[in-house]
C-alpha cells in the first residue's frame, strides 16, 4: 500500500473469513453477500500511526479510534484518487459526527466530505457495530479486474461515472495504459474528465474544460503527435503539450507512472541519446525529434494529465499543488490559445462537449457557468463567454 510510505498501518486482509455475509451471519439471510475479504479486495486496519508519534490502537476507546481514523483519512486524501478505496466502513458511534448515512453515498456537504475535501467522490462510507475495533477498506470487483455485467454492477453498487446519461464503469487501467502504439484507440469525454479529477489536482470545472480542449487538440487521442515544425509544433497527446524549446521543452514535468520521476521536457522529446549538452539537446528537439525518439511514458494518459498542470501553471505552482494536495480550481488555460487570435483558448472549442461531460458527472450546468463567469475575468476569452456558453462556436484561423 502506497499509504505506508507516510503512515504506520497495521492490519490484515482477513482472507480466513472466506465466504460470509455482510454482517458475518449465515448466507441464507436476506442481506447475505460475499465478503470482499474472500477475494483479497478487503483490508482491516487495527492500528494507525503518523510516523512521528506512537501508533494508535483503534480498539482502545472511541477517542483513540477517532484520532486514528483522522490520521488515516488525512493521509489517504494525499494520494492520487485512483488509489483510494471504494468502500470505507468505520465505528457506528461516529456515524452522526461524520455525517455517514445509513444508506451510504454521502453528499458533498456531509461532515466527512467537508473535513477531508480531497477524498475521492467515489468512496462510499458505512458504519456498523462490528467495526468498533478496526477500519475496513475495500475495492470493488470491477477495480480488481473481475467481469460484471452492467446489471450485476448496478445491483452490487459498483462505481460508475456518467451520471444519469452515463453507464460506463470507471476503468483506471485505461488511464495507466501506454498508447504509444495504439493509434486507433481514444478515451471518451467522460473518461477524460474522470481521469483528470482522480489525479486529485483538478476541480470538476477545470477538468470539464480540458475535455473540450482535448477534443480540439487530439480528438481524444492519447496517441496523437504533431511534429510539424512549420506550425512550430512538437506536440503530443490528448492536450497537445508542445515540447519545443520555445514552448514547454525547458520545463520539468512530473511523471507518475510507472513510478514517480521528474524529467526535463526536452529529454521527453528526445530520449535516445545520453550526455547531450543543453544546446545540443535543444537542437535535436528543434530539428530531429520524432515519435521514435520520445520517452514513451508521455503516451500514458495519467502522465499527460499531470503534465497539464506544469504546462498551465508552471513547475513551481504545480509542485506546491502536488505537495499540498490542493486542486487547480482557477484559470490555467492560457497556453492553449490565449497568446494568439481574438478569442483565446475557446477558439474552436465546443462548449456543448464541456457541458455534456460536466453534467454527465452529476453536476449542474449553472454551477459550471457561474464558475466560468467568475474565473474567466481578466482573461482573453471573457468578452465572448456568454455567447460561447449559449452555443456560439468561434472559429478563427490563426
Amino acid at each position: 500500500m502506497e499509504l505506508t510510505n507516510t503512515s504506520y498501518i497495521s492490519g490484515g486482509q482477513g482472507t480466513h473469513r472466506t465466504i460470509v455475509s455482510s454482517n458475518f451471519g449465515a448466507l441464507t439471510a436476506e442481506n447475505n453477500g460475499v465478503s470482499d475479504h474472500s477475494f483479497g479486495r478487503g483490508f482491516d486496519i487495527d492500528m494507525v500511526g503518523d510516523g512521528i508519534n506512537p501508533p494508535i490502537n483503534l480498539v482502545t476507546n472511541l477517542d483513540s479510534y477517532r484520532r486514528g481514523l483522522d490520521i488515516f483519512l488525512s493521509n489517504l486524501q494525499k494520494l492520487p484518487r485512483e488509489l483510494h478505496p471504494d468502500l470505507i466502513i468505520v465505528h457506528d458511534q461516529l456515524a452522526s459526527e461524520l455525517g455517514v448515512l445509513e444508506k451510504g453515498l454521502e453528499d458533498s456537504n456531509s461532515a466527512v466530505r467537508v473535513k477531508y475535501k480531497a477524498l475521492s467522490p467515489y468512496i462510499n462510507f458505512g458504519c456498523d457495530s462490528s467495526h468498533r475495533n478496526h477500519i475496513h477498506i475495500s475495492f470493488s470487483a470491477q477495480r480488481a479486474g473481475s467481469f460484471l455485467t452492467p446489471a450485476m454492477a448496478e445491483t452490487l453498487g459498483q462505481i460508475s461515472f456518467g451520471g444519469s446519461g452515463g453507464g460506463s464503469e470507471l476503468n483506471f487501467d485505461k488511464f495507466k495504459t501506454n498508447y504509444y502504439n495504439k493509434p486507433n484507440e481514444t478515451l471518451s469525454p467522460d473518461e477524460i474528465l474522470n481521469m483528470l479529477v482522480t489525479t486529485g489536482l483538478y476541480s470538476y470545472e477545470v477538468a470539464a474544460i480540458f475535455v473540450g480542449i482535448a477534443e480540439r487538440e487530439s480528438r481524444f487521442s492519447p496517441y496523437a503527435l504533431n511534429p510539424n515544425r512549420v506550425t512550430k509544433d512538437f506536440s503530443f497527446g490528448l492536450f497537445q503539450i508542445n515540447l519545443l524549446p520555445a514552448a514547454n521543452g525547458k520545463k520539468t514535468f512530473f511523471l507518475k507512472y510507472p513510478s514517480d520521476q521528474n524529467v526535463l521536457g526536452l529529454k521527453l522529446a528526445y530520449a535516445t541519446e545520453e550526455g547531450l549538452s543543453q544546446s545540443d539537446l535543444e537542437d535535436k528537439v528543434k530539428n530531429t525529434a520524432s515519435r521514435s525518439t520520445v520517452d514513451q511514458r508521455i503516451f500514458i494518459p495519467y502522465n499527460q494529465a499531470y503534465m497539464v498542470g506544469v504546462t498551465g501553471a508552471g513547475e513551481v505552482e504545480f509542485s506546491k499543488r502536488l505537495k499540498n494536495n490542493t486542486q487547480f480550481d482557477n484559470y490555467i488555460f492560457g497556453p492553449w490559445g490565449d497568446y494568439k487570435g481574438t478569442y483565446g483558448f475557446i477558439n474552436k472549442v465546443k462548449f456543448s462537449t464541456i457541458s455534456s461531460a460536466y453534467t454527465n458527472s452529476g453536476k449542474k450546468i449553472e454551477t459550471l457557468k457561474s464558475w466560468i463567469r467568475t474565473k474567466f475575468k481578466n482573461n482573453k476569452p471573457y468578452p465572448y463567454i456568454e455567447d460561447w456558453m449559449n452555443g456560439e462556436y468561434y472559429e478563427e484561423n490563426v
